[in-house]
């Protein structure tokens, strides 16, 4: 049975620097986040920064899964259909904060590494602490824009 997509499991906080720039296109801010940058293969990677020039610096990055709602029908017990409204992952923003010194020590630092892959199936061979792999489009042929979360400090512990 499908629970559904729980978003409070997979989103995390790291300290650490965004992909390169060259992947990225800026798009229409909001007043929330005043500039963000959508990868240029998927529309489902974006960068979210309350500063102009966010590249080659160190931030906590909110790791933030954005859900939409996917209506389907289920027939119950009694053969009546009923709406399902389940989540699901739709879109993965990094939301970028300063680094704050008392909260760096508690976070763990990551390098964020972008990559592409064609063919039916995306994995990665490094050990990661999140993957996310995320259809793309590239000169009319499917591929996948993928996203590893790797540790490069393991965190304090007190």
């Amino acid at each position: 049975m499908d629970e559904g997509f729980n978003k409070e499991e997979i989103v995390k906080k790291i300290v650490g620097s965004l992909p390169e720039q060259e992947y990225f296109q800026q798009i229409e801010g909001s007043s929330k986040w005043p500039y963000i940058w959508e990868d240029k293969l998927t529309s489902a990677l974006r960068i979210c920064s309350k500063v102009a020039d966010p590249w080659g610096k160190q931030w906590e990055i909110y790791l933030s899964i954005q859900t939409s709602r996917k209506g389907g029908r289920r027939v119950s017990k009694n053969s009546q259909a009923s709406l399902n409204q389940v989540r699901y992952p739709a879109r993965l923003d990094l939301q970028l904060s300063p680094v704050q010194e008392e909260s760096s020590s508690q976070l763990t630092h990551a390098s964020l590494i972008r990559e592409t892959a064609g063919g039916k199936v995306a994995y990665s061979n490094g050990t990661t602490l999140r993957f996310f792999v995320m259809e793309g489009k590239a000169n009319e042929m499917a591929g996948w824009v993928m996203l590893s979360v790797v540790e490069i400090k393991k965190r304090r512990t007190l």
